[in-house]
């Protein structure tokens, strides 16, 4: 993930009409995934699952996305390893005028399952990430506030506030992003749940620049509530090399094929 420096403060006679424009969160946040969004990309993930005793379980995946012509955003995650996972998927088709449409295949079960957008809130794998963490943010239904700015490991970075414009919709009540503007990435992501309480933070870490694009090499998510913990390790990506579209279908989520 990552955020962007796409406005700047004027000085002089100009500032006070500037200052509005210059934290206009909607305009930081559009710009972020418009950075975010190579028109494909392939890239391993290794995923090692943290319980609060210590125990360790680990997944691997390969995590396909795409920008479709029809102004979709595409994209597959799907399980290598462990061996009771491999074949397992999540497959998911961002529209700009609906929410996600999703599917969870599980080769034990023969099929795929349809996500309800109702269950955007629930985890996959046992990960700490929730469905609706795999899809880029609505705009259009969220309001988007600047709070400040804050240092996070030494790097400046502006905080930004997104509530569901709709109370009940979607898996948070808000997220707050930490948000390098110079190298338009975010450093940290905290979750709130409807009653305003912090549940869940994510950690970017290992900062790459790659065909144009900035990457983190890891991740942290971590879930107070549960004491558990979900980190990613990403690796041999393959950005803009012509992805086809038979990868974001049903049939190729349930048969690789």
């Amino acid at each position: 993930m990552r955020m962007s420096t796409v406005l700047l403060l004027f000085l002089g006679a100009a500032a006070a009409g500037a200052a509005g424009a210059a934290d206009d969160g909607e305009a930081i946040m559009r710009a972020a995934i418009a950075q975010a969004t190579a028109r494909d990309e392939v890239v391993d993930v290794r995923m090692r699952l943290v319980d609060a005793s210590g125990k360790e379980r680990q997944r691997t995946a390969t995590l396909y996305t795409k920008k479709s012509g029809r102004d979709e955003s595409l994209r597959l995650i799907r399980f290598d390893t462990p061996p009771d996972l491999a074949g397992s998927g999540i497959l998911s088709i961002e529209q700009p005028e609906r929410h996600a449409d999703q599917w969870l295949y599980m080769p034990a079960y023969h099929a795929s399952r349809r996500i309800a957008s109702v269950n955007g809130s629930d985890t996959w794998m046992g990960t700490d990430f929730a469905y609706d963490d795999i899809v880029d943010p609505r705009i259009s239904e969220h309001r988007y506030r600047v709070l400040g700015e804050e240092k996070v490991d030494g790097v400046a970075c502006t905080q930004l506030e997104a509530t569901p414009r709709e109370p009940r919709e979607g898996a948070y009540g808000k997220r707050v992003y930490w948000i390098d503007r110079a190298k338009n990435v975010i450093h940290r992501v905290e979750f709130y749940d409807r009653t305003g309480e912090r549940f869940k933070t994510l950690t970017n870490d290992d900062l790459v620049l790659i065909g144009g694009y900035y990457r983190w090499r890891r991740g942290e998510m971590v879930n107070a509530r549960k004491q558990h913990r979900t980190l990613l390790e990403f690796s041999n990506w393959r950005i803009d090399q012509g992805l086809n579209d038979r990868y974001f279908t049903v049939r190729y989520l349930e048969r690789g094929m």
